[in-house]
């Protein structure tokens, strides 16, 4: 997965790099960690990449953030 295909999947689905780092259950300063996977200054691992298919086609685990509105 590229930068880009990341950063349009977290776009898609209208989350924050806090919020999509959150979802990805990344610890410390999630946000500035999508950051840099969207500046290609951090590899993407294979599981990162598959959380993020997941929740493209539709996944969401149970502290995956609600839809504003909600």
């Amino acid at each position: 997965m590229t930068p880009k295909q990341f950063r349009t999947i977290r776009t898609r689905l209208k989350l924050s790099a806090r919020e999509m780092g959150v979802a990805l259950g990344l610890h410390g300063d999630p946000g500035r960690t999508v950051r840099r996977y969207e500046a290609g200054d951090v590899e993407i691992s294979g599981p990162i990449q598959t959380s993020m298919l997941a929740f493209k086609d539709g996944f969401r685990p149970p502290w995956y953030p609600k839809e504003k509105g909600q």
